[in-house]
């Protein structure tokens, strides 16, 4: 007899998780905005992007259709998706995407403008740029909307769409700090911002996936040969059974296959390597000037970040979008440990 078992996604742990995630964009806050160090080599890796040509087309910030174009393709995906959704859970995926979306770009704004000021820690550093740019608005959306794909995603799909979600949010991140728009944390937190409330609307998609798989799994217990017979099967005479509707959904509904020691391991291990290895070249091209400067540490930081370079360049451009794929590596992980059980359709049960 088929069973579902899918441990029930439990609020106060995926609470738990959106607040660790928030607590990470606070300490890039803390790093980043409050000591000298900090402001030092966040700003002068935006100095050098605002003073380095590069082969992209030139952004304008003033320029509205940009939005539309972060947000745009990942919409039309997220609007296949949903259409290749279960009817059942089809409405379902609604709300938290909502969530999501609305949560993460309020949450950015809102911070911006009730913490719209940076101290002065070193003198004469781009006065210009006093302002708290802290996180990106426009790298929010590109994250947003990946993490909307994400979840519009059935779970088998999931691992694929977070590891090209996190390359249109970590592209748009380096893109933005290309032009010289924003810091690197400013790009570091909103993929932060957006980790978090992805969290949040995440355990309210997998209690609905959840019911959903129950309530199907309930009605092939009950009707067990449903299968043979109904109009809804082309050749109703074919000796070989066919699949009743709840048995489709429950197999739309199972989460990826085994792919090492974990489900979905392989794609969350690619988006981590890819993530690490960003960041140590982006410790590289930041570490190398000072090993090459004089005195203490202090004064080496202060000598590698006094003008721009194209370490800095380099450095801030890793740094702007190597982060955005952490949390999907997590992601992957942590929704396909939620929506594990046993599914009849399962290759791998």
């Amino acid at each position: 007899m088929p069973t579902t078992r899918a441990p029930a996604p439990q609020l106060l742990r995926w609470s738990a998780g959106a607040l660790l995630w928030a607590g990470a964009a606070w300490l890039i806050w803390l790093t980043s905005v409050h000591t000298a160090s900090g402001q030092l080599l966040d700003t002068m890796m935006r100095v050098t992007a605002y003073g380095t040509s590069h082969a992209l087309p030139e952004l304008d910030p003033e320029n509205r259709w940009i939005a539309v174009w972060i947000l745009l393709p990942p919409g039309v995906v997220v609007l296949g998706l949903l259409l290749a959704r279960p009817r059942q859970v089809r409405g379902a995926v609604l709300a938290p995407v909502a969530l999501l979306m609305a949560g993460a770009n309020l949450t950015t704004q809102i911070f911006k403008t009730l913490w719209n000021e940076r101290p002065a820690l070193v003198v004469d550093l781009a006065p210009a740029w006093s302002a708290n740019s802290l996180p990106s608005g426009h790298t929010t959306m590109a994250a947003s909307a990946a993490a909307a794909v994400f979840l519009a995603a059935m779970p088998r799909g999931r691992p694929f769409w977070a590891m090209l979600g996190a390359l249109w949010a970590g592209g748009w991140g380096g893109y933005i700090f290309a032009e010289g728009w924003h810091r690197p944390s400013d790009m570091i937190a909103a993929y932060l911002v957006v980790a978090a409330w992805t969290a949040l609307a995440g355990c309210l998609l997998l209690q609905a996936e959840r019911r959903a798989r129950v309530s199907a799994a309930m009605e092939i217990a009950s009707y067990p040969d449903a299968g043979r017979h109904g109009p809804e099967f082309d050749e109703p005479d074919d000796d070989a059974r066919q699949p009743t509707p709840a048995e489709r959904l429950s197999a739309a509904l199972s989460p990826p296959l085994r792919d090492g020691r974990r489900r979905g391991g392989r794609s969350a291990g690619l988006c981590l390597t890819l993530g690490l290895a960003g960041c140590v070249l982006a410790a590289v091209f930041l570490l190398g000037p000072i090993v090459e400067a004089e005195g203490s540490f202090a004064d080496r930081l202060a000598q590698s970040a006094s003008g721009p370079t194209p370490w800095l360049f380099l450095a801030g451009a890793a740094l702007s979008s190597a982060p955005a794929l952490f949390p999907a590596a997590a992601g992957i992980l942590s929704f396909s440990s939620a929506s594990a059980g046993k599914h009849p359709y399962d290759a791998d049960r």
